[in-house]
């Protein structure tokens, strides 16, 4: 059984109260128990026996009993059973004293629900407040949700809210559709407030499990929040969304939705306040998009329905997707703003359409720069599930399809691998659209010698992966992807120290102001020395590092590597072996 898939949280006291002792308020803080077996509250409370006598601890009967009495710095231990209560703070944290909700040791809570009436705050949307929630967030700060679980209710509504961390609890079977169906971290702005949005960022969601709703987790007008190592599976619409915001990881999660798409990136055209061209420095990166769904007629789920700006996507693995691993929109509102973005150094393998899509760049519309670049796109063989076009039933039904422009401009496409192990190498790259090819089949040869501002240096090769059966793709000691790769960018210009200019920035992240991230580590083209990006000025192209190295002009710039240069794919041929991913199964809960 997968480790992220047990009810988890098995964390014993002492390091509770030493980090309690450790804040500036280690004074006051405290501990306060929530038991549903007593009778009442009490400040007798036995932990060892559950009951109310025979003790000196606190205890409530309830978690808004305990919430009520919680000071800055508190940690809430609630003990099994299931409660039919809304987590609803009162109060906020405070930076190195936060407020926790938290399971006793590793016992099981359920929490079911409930709404929060006529305590609605001022300013919030009204028509939340009758909803039956399980956690619900409004203008508070520093608090923590750990090992809890959050069943057969709207999961969590988190408004103008900064630095909640959600570790370790698991979410299923939220009954509602829309929005309401989600972990959802969100800003709220009635119509007639004409005051700025308060975003929620600097958020926190590390190693939850989050399975059968409806968006599983979306972040609308959030910034800098992470998102790490969750295990997100079946979702009526999709797993995981960013809509206008900015300066988001999604990293080393599982994703996994048999029903419809995993993910989306674009911008507000509903969610008020309406923004446009806002959804800027995203990075998803490490992460398992290991299955889409299939509705039939016109459903063609992608790993990634994409349209943000200046973004970063690479590490990944796709696979098993009915739809592209990733798919470029363009279309009206919510994705007319699509560039400046960089995918490099992931692996496409075994789509039921292509491992790439991009789109027709209509008039009107902002679509150009995108980079794609070593990456593997391998063994897609195009099913035409949408039976409305006679192009995908008649021409490219059963071809393997690796990559698929509707143009060939306003993009780049380098030093990838494109590879289908039946044959038909002509059809790696298809020019086309729903209606009709644009370009005649050719092999990946021809597109690099006669559109070469486009197709520059990618080649037709097998990456000879460890285990691609098993989805494992680290590459063999004899790959062809070894040292294959080209450099992300070059150096502007020769020096040394601290400040390096690069013709193209966008390609790093440098942590984002996130708390406890770093930004990349990066290897100049023949050398051996690393170095930390600690600051991006992507407006003139320069990184700030945190100690010194010597360059010549046009010297390559990528991220660490081994060898002469780095590898295509998703892994350094060094990095070390991971274990299969897991098969999802049912999550345990309330019977």
């Amino acid at each position: 059984m997968n480790k992220k898939m047990k009810i988890i949280s098995n964390i014993v006291l002492l390091p509770v109260i030493l980090g309690l002792l450790s804040g500036t308020a280690a004074n006051a803080a405290k501990l306060i128990y929530v038991d549903s077996t007593i009778a009442a509250d009490s400040i007798a409370y036995s932990v060892e026996t559950r009951s109310a006598t025979g003790g000196n601890a606190v205890a409530k009967k309830t978690i808004a009993s305990a919430t009520a009495a919680v000071a800055i710095g508190d940690t809430i231990l609630i003990r099994a059973g299931t409660y039919a209560e809304v987590i609803y703070p009162k109060i906020s944290g405070e930076p190195g004293n936060p407020i926790t909700y938290k399971n006793f040791g590793n016992e099981v809570v359920y929490i079911t629900g409930k709404s929060i009436g006529t305590t609605v705050p001022v300013g919030e949307d009204t028509s939340y407040a009758w909803e039956v929630y399980g956690i619900y967030f409004y203008d508070k700060d520093y608090i923590t949700i750990e090992g809890l679980h959050i069943d057969n209710v709207y999961w969590a509504r988190i408004v103008n809210t900064h630095h909640v961390i959600l570790r370790n609890n698991t979410f299923t079977r939220a009954p509602g559709f829309g929005t309401r169906g989600a972990v959802k971290f969100i800003t709220y702005r009635a119509p007639h407030d004409s005051a700025a949005p308060h975003e929620s960022h600097h958020n926190q969601i590390i190693d939850n499990i989050l399975d059968d709703g409806n968006d599983n987790l979306l972040l609308i007008h959030s910034d800098s929040n992470l998102v790490e190592g969750n295990t997100m599976t079946k979702a009526r619409h999709t797993l995981w969304c960013i809509r206008a915001g900015s300066f988001n990881i999604v990293r080393n999660n599982y994703l996994y939705n048999d029903l419809q798409k995993v993910g989306e990136i674009y911008d507000a055209e509903t969610d008020l306040p309406i923004q446009f061209d806002a959804t800027k420095y995203n990075v998803v990166e490490g992460n398992i998009f290991a299955k889409t769904g299939n509705y039939g007629l016109g459903a063609v789920w992608a790993g990634i329905q994409f349209a943000g700006q200046k973004c970063i996507i690479r590490n990944n693995r796709f696979y098993n997707t009915i739809g592209p691993g990733l798919s470029f929109a363009i279309y009206g509102g919510e994705a007319s703003y699509n560039y400046g973005n960089r995918v490099y150094h992931n692996v496409f393998d075994q789509t039921d359409f292509a491992g790439i899509a991009l789109p027709n760049n209509w008039q009107g519309y902002a679509f150009y720069d995108n980079i794609i670049k070593n990456n593997i796109l391998t063994n897609s063989v195009f099913v035409a599930n949408d039976t409305r076009w006679t192009f995908y039933t008649g021409t490219l039904a059963g071809k393997p399809i690796q990559f698929m422009p509707s143009q060939i401009t306003d993009f780049v496409f380098e030093k990838n691998s494109l590879f289908y192990s039946g044959g038909g190498s002509e059809y790696l790259i298809t020019h086309g659209d729903r209606y009709i090819y644009g370009t005649q089949p050719h092999a990946v040869a021809w597109w690099n010698a006669n559109h070469s501002a486009v197709f520059k240096n990618n080649m037709e090769a097998d990456p000879l992966f460890v285990d691609a059966a098993s989805h494992d793709y680290h590459l063999q000691r004899n790959s062809p992807m070894i040292d294959a790769g080209t450099f992300l960018t070059k150096t502007s210009g020769s020096g040394s120290g601290t400040s390096m200019a690069v013709e193209d920035a966008s390609y790093f992240h440098d942590g984002f102001g996130i708390e406890g991230e770093t930004g990349d580590l990066i290897q100049l083209e023949g050398g051996m020395k690393t170095a930390r990006v600690m600051h991006i000025d992507y407006a003139n192209n320069t990184l700030t590092l945190d100690q010194p190295l010597a360059w010549t002009s046009g010297k390559g710039v990528s991220l660490a590597y081994s060898g002469k240069a780095p590898d295509i794919g998703a892994y350094e041929s060094d990095s070390p072996a991971r274990p299969s991913p897991p098969v999802p199964h049912p999550v345990e809960v309330i019977k």
